[in-house]
């Protein structure tokens, strides 16, 4: 498994490659974005996938973590006022 953590403007990008459902060969990619907080402590979840690309498999786990981290820039480039709310 694969993880990565990273600062895009005002959120928190969080993403992972994790082994496929079901005894499946491969790994699927998860995302999880989270507004940062003053403190950085219990951040507000904005934003979680955990089988992104309608369960899609990547036989790689480098291009799984990438698929996610391209589209979490995309979904806070695209909708950061919802991103913000809630």
């Amino acid at each position: 498994m694969l993880f990565t953590e990273r600062v895009d403007g005002q959120f928190h990008i969080y993403t992972a490659a994790i082994p496929a459902p079901d005894g499946r060969p491969g790994f699927v990619a998860t995302l999880i974005i989270k507004r940062k907080s003053d403190t950085g402590v219990d951040e507000p979840e904005a934003f979680r996938d955990v089988a992104l690309t309608d369960d899609f498999i990547w036989s790689d786990e480098q291009q799984a973590l990438q698929c996610a981290l391209r589209m979490a820039h995309d979904i806070i480039e695209r909708e950061p006022e919802r991103l913000m709310t809630g």
